[in-house]
């Protein structure tokens, strides 16, 4: 019975040996292993035949050898009788695998050769999982740095109050706020015997109140630093409180003087701004009243000469043609056909003189029957093919608008009377915002470098002698545009048309009210 359970104990040792989740290793006194498990072998990458015919030194990290052998040493001489320490192997395939061993002399009753039993640890894992706890350490330690850093640069710090002692702890930025060096220790009253003499009391109600309502707070408000600098602070707290019982309070505190005063120096130089806008913009209306009068007594006063001119050369043309001589006669006609071209420059001046005093009654109406007005009354030639697309309401004051469409489509027919076969189209795009309208032509075009001049009053960027015109239809329709609201633009190319657009704002609160 005894042979048989000595036989059991060693196969239960034996399945210990082989299944062990830690390297095993027999030494000798040389260091030679002379039995080890699988799982060293595993550890190290060596076989067991190759194993037991090298020394621990052989598979040892250079590094790590001789305090490993003067260790081995100590035990071999009896002067320890255990020892236990972290080193790194070096696996067949090259590897470096570090590892914990613990190594002990093996007690025998009889006489026989010394030998020692290590169990080694395979700890790679624990040693990857440290550093990386040691790094995640290491980048709390340097965002709470960074976080400190931030905090001071923006000025801010925090702050907590105890309302049982009074005790009030601030961080390290709310000293530099207050200018008191850091540590010195900080109560509620001498905390509220910074505040502003204008501000005190407002700070002391505010945290009653919050003690009464447990409710959070966040003002503005002045303190008055121990150098006796005047600052603005933006305060922020809210109650402390454990199973609906307040203990306190805590929050952050901001210095603010710097944004509160640019804020001050903004608003004054926003109502400076606005009294000098006021001011020019009664400057212009009264220039641009003066220009007005002025233009209307211009082109008033020159009637009367003008009618006077026409009508003595109109007299000499009826009484005395026969006896004139061919260039007399020359003469008189130009001058006829000169006081008419006045007399619509005049009226032109007129007209637009008139329309900075005209009232507006903006109404919502049908496009498409007044273009077809507009070109009943125009009556364009039986070959000039006008289209229209997509035209449906828009919305202004209906009888400027007639003016503008009016001339832009005179504009367009007069402008392509000289094709064989002249084409104007009108068409109308809708978007969010607004309503566009277009009117193109195949006529003769102009050239884009002279655009600045196109909307300019008096100015042509065709001679009378190619086609008439006074020059202050297209300066009248961006006067009428721009009373909407709107735009008004071209674009063209020498010899291939032209195409004008014009924007409309759709009906909103806004525009109702021009």
């Amino acid at each position: 019975m005894k042979r048989l359970a000595k036989h059991n104990l060693i196969n239960y040792l034996q399945g210990i040996f082989d299944h062990s989740l830690h390297g095993i290793a027999m030494v000798d006194d040389t260091g030679i292993p002379f039995l080890v498990n699988a799982r060293l072998c595993q550890i190290i990458g060596y076989s067991e035949t190759e194993l037991t015919s090298m020394s621990f030194g052989q598979f040892t990290h250079p590094e790590d050898v001789d305090r490993d052998l003067k260790l081995f040493e100590q035990l071999r001489k009896n002067e320890i009788d255990h020892y236990s320490i972290e080193k790194r192997y070096i696996s067949k395939a090259g590897h470096v695998t570090p590892v914990k061993i613990h190594v002990t002399p093996v007690k025998s009753t009889k006489e026989g050769p010394w030998h020692a039993i290590a169990l080694i640890e395979d700890i790679s894992i624990q040693e990857k999982t440290s550093k990386k706890i040691k790094a995640a350490n290491q980048r709390a330690k340097d965002l709470n740095n960074l976080m400190e850093e931030t905090w001071e640069i923006a000025k801010i710090g925090s702050w907590e109050a105890n309302l049982e002692t009074k005790e009030v702890i601030w961080s390290k930025p709310i000293y530099k706020i207050h200018g008191v060096p850091f540590g010195e220790a900080i109560d509620m009253d001498k905390a509220f015997g910074f505040f502003h003499p204008d501000y005190r009391a407002a700070a002391q109600e505010i945290i009653a109140k919050c003690i009464e309502t447990k409710g959070a707070w966040n003002v503005d408000l002045k303190i008055i630093a121990r150098d006796g600098a005047e600052k603005w602070v933006k305060t922020i707290g809210q109650p402390v409180s454990h199973n609906d019982i307040m203990l306190g309070l805590r929050g952050i505190l901001q210095d603010i003087t710097e944004v509160k005063e640019a804020n001050i120096k903004l608003a004054l130089y926003n109502s400076t701004l606005e009294e000098t806008v006021s001011e020019r913009t009664r400057q212009l209306e009264n220039v641009n009243k003066e220009l007005e009068a002025f233009a209307y007594s211009v082109s008033h006063d020159l009637r009367a000469p003008l009618r006077a001119i026409d009508g003595f050369s109109n007299a000499l043309t009826e009484d005395y043609l026969d006896i004139l001589p061919d260039t007399a006669q020359r003469y008189l006609t130009r001058i006829s056909d000169n006081s008419t071209r006045m007399g619509k420059l005049i009226d032109s001046l007129l007209s637009f003189s008139r329309l900075s005093r005209s009232q507006t009654s903006f109404q919502s109406f049908g496009l498409e029957e007044r273009i077809d007005s507009i070109i009943h009354s125009i009556d364009p030639p039986i070959h000039c093919k006008i289209t229209k697309e997509n035209l449906g309401d828009v919305y202004g004051d209906r009888m400027l608008l007639d003016h503008v469409f009016q001339n832009l489509l005179s504009n367009a027919i007069k402008y392509s009377s000289r094709e064989s076969a002249p084409k104007v189209h009108i068409k109308q795009i809708s978007h969010q915002d607004s309503d566009e309208i277009i009117i193109s032509d195949n006529g003769v075009g102009f050239d884009m470098a002279y655009y600045d001049q196109l909307f300019s009053i008096f100015q042509r960027l065709h001679t009378e002698t190619e086609f008439e015109g006074s020059g202050v239809g297209l300066a009248l329709c961006q006067k009428i545009i721009l009373k909407h609201h709107g735009k008004i633009w071209a674009e063209s190319k020498v010899g291939e048309g032209s195409t004008f657009c014009v924007s409309l704002p759709k009906k909103s609160i806004d525009n109702q009210l021009y």
